[in-house]
């Protein structure tokens, strides 16, 4: 019984050294990924910056985009409801004798 006791201490002291062993290797570990992980981040922080500086100026563009969609959506509205477009040319003769021209613009078939 006491060869069973001793062996037990025996083997208990080798596991509890290799427990702190293992246990110093994996806060090391835990240390070197700290590290590489602020160095990831610093190293690209300009790429995050711009990327973000990119995703504004996207979001810009997009709705300058859709404003002119909108504003060509309405031209061809306006255009689509006109058959033929017609400029005349309009003539008076003012009162000191002078003749002055406009040309107004009209529509066939369609609203005017």
């Amino acid at each position: 019984m006491d060869q069973i006791g001793e062996w037990l201490n025996q083997y208990s002291g080798y596991i509890a050294s290799v427990l702190v062993i293992f246990g110093a290797w994996q806060k090391l570990a835990e240390n070197r990924n700290d590290r590489l992980i602020k160095t990831i981040e610093k190293t690209n922080k300009p790429h995050l910056e711009r990327l973000d500086q990119n995703d504004r100026q996207i979001k810009k563009l997009s709705k300058i985009a859709d404003q002119s969609m909108e504003m060509h959506d309405e031209w061809r509205k306006r255009i689509d409801q006109h058959d033929r477009r017609i400029w005349e040319l309009e003539t008076t003769i003012t009162k000191s004798g002078k003749t002055k021209a406009i040309y107004k613009e009209k529509y066939e078939g369609g609203n005017s």
